[in-house]
């Protein structure tokens, strides 16, 4: 891995205007080459983008840190555009915190999914003892309220039978707390 300190550069004497052409240029042969139709950017950005990626050892490991040496060598080299390589590096320092805030928001969602369904299966094994075959109970079937009849009882999930609209059998597996026995059913939730 390429160590802030091991960036090497070796930008061109090339004006600006010949910068600037060369910039727009390899914009689109990238965007050629990646199946893109190219596109009009900021001058600005298509040279900084340029020489970072082609007169910089940025590519070898495009870290948030060689992002940023990369483009402060550019700015001492090319005042004009460290007002551009300011921005690309503020861009990539809120991509790399919104990324890692997202990473550790998926980690929370799926916290709480895990302790959803532990709390699931907690209720529907306190509950089951109630249940017996045969018993016609009230059941929550894929968001549908059923009326159905148990015919296998499990750990914490139980085996129903119903019939749809159509008239067609259909059997379910469902958690025990989403069963209800038809003497005190609970009505769905509106």
């Amino acid at each position: 891995m390429l160590a802030v300190d091991e960036l090497r550069v070796s930008f061109p004497s090339w004006s600006r205007e010949t910068l600037e052409r060369h910039a727009i240029s390899h914009a689109e042969d990238v965007a050629i080459e990646r199946g893109h139709i190219p596109g009009d950017g900021p001058v600005d950005r298509l040279v900084v983008n340029m020489l970072r990626h082609e007169f910089t050892t940025y590519d070898e490991t495009q870290t948030v840190a060689v992002h940023k040496a990369a483009c402060e060598a550019i700015a001492a080299r090319y005042g004009w555009l460290g007002p551009e390589c300011e921005r690309q590096v503020r861009q990539r320092e809120q991509a790399e915190r919104d990324a890692q805030l997202a990473v550790l928001a998926g980690l929370d969602e799926e916290a709480a999914a895990r302790q959803w369904q532990h709390d699931r299966v907690a209720e529907s094994r306190a509950t089951i003892g109630a249940l017996t075959v045969g018993m016609v109970v009230n059941a929550t079937v894929k968001g549908h309220f059923r009326e159905a009849t148990v015919t296998k009882v499990g750990r914490s999930r139980v085996t129903v039978a119903f019939r749809l609209k159509s008239g067609a059998e259909r059997t379910a597996l469902v958690y025990a707390r989403d069963v209800h026995p038809k003497s005190e059913a609970v009505a769905p939730d509106q």
